[in-house]
């Protein structure tokens, strides 16, 4: 049963904090959604992914904030996450999907070396 739980891990999207906004702390942030969902549940790929708001100083994806997400990818298509889109500003950023669903990372969740 393990087996199914084996993330992929294929960087499915990524989107860099944009020149203007500035946290403070180990700026600047890159946003990573990475596949985790499995090759023997093919009717639900494409949709369970990690979600990761991490230093881009660093260089390293686990130096930042990560959370389990499910994406709202009805017809499972490997390119949906390119068709999100994310919001930065002081408080965070949104990810938004085109399905209109939206996660919101809090600035306190990842910076700061979290």
């Amino acid at each position: 049963m393990a087996l199914l739980q084996i993330p992929i891990g294929h960087v499915r999207a990524r989107w860099e904090q944009p020149s203007h906004l500035n946290f403070g702390s180990n700026d600047p942030y890159v946003v990573f959604v990475v596949d985790r969902s499995s090759w023997w549940n093919e009717p639900n790929r494409f949709r369970h992914c990690g979600i990761g708001v991490v230093s881009h100083v660093h260089g390293d994806l686990l130096y930042g904030h990560w959370t389990e997400y499910e994406f709202h990818n009805p017809s499972s298509d490997p390119n949906y996450f390119t068709n999100c889109t994310t919001v930065w500003d002081p408080e965070g950023v949104t990810i938004i999907e085109p399905s209109g669903h939206k996660l919101f990372v809090p600035k306190n969740a990842f910076i700061g070396g979290r």
